[in-house]
């Protein structure tokens, strides 16, 4: 365990959960293929374009009771073939897929995803103005299931 009973195995499965999400989402699939060309950070991919899990931060969140935590996960996008209109619809159809989830419904074993939101979207070229680079975060607020809750 490590702070306010959060168990550090429990970001593995939030983020598995949220790749999950993406994965399943039909604007997602039409955008990167089917299946959806979604990874971990640890995925190499060999067909453009694709999103890659960059970045997952966990932070205590309020002094409330069920302690919560905060998760910030930084997706990247990389797309080549059709320009930034591409790299931004890419953009959409993550948020579309973050925003249709009823995030009651998922099941992530000793916690609850009270929301997720997402708080940040950005495109810019590459340094080698070769590609396109999205960039997309998304904030879940989790709570702590005590046993018996």
């Amino acid at each position: 365990m490590s702070f306010d009973g959060f168990v550090a195995s429990a970001e593995a499965v939030i983020a598995e959960t949220v790749l999950r999400v993406l994965r399943d989402g039909l604007a997602v699939r039409e955008a990167l293929g089917d299946p959806a060309r979604v990874v971990d950070g640890e995925t190499r991919v060999e067909a453009f374009p694709y999103v890659r899990l960059e970045r997952h931060e966990v932070r205590p969140g309020d002094a409330v009771s069920p302690p919560r935590h905060e998760h910030v996960l930084q997706f990247v996008s990389l797309s080549r073939h059709s320009g930034l209109s591409e790299a931004k619809g890419i953009l959409g159809a993550l948020r579309a897929a973050i925003e249709a989830t009823d995030w009651s419904d998922e099941s992530v074993p000793g916690q609850r995803i009270v929301t997720a939101m997402v708080t940040y979207s950005d495109v810019m070229r590459t340094r080698d103005r070769r590609a396109y680079r999205g960039v997309l975060r998304v904030k879940l607020i989790t709570e702590v299931l005590h046993a018996g809750g």
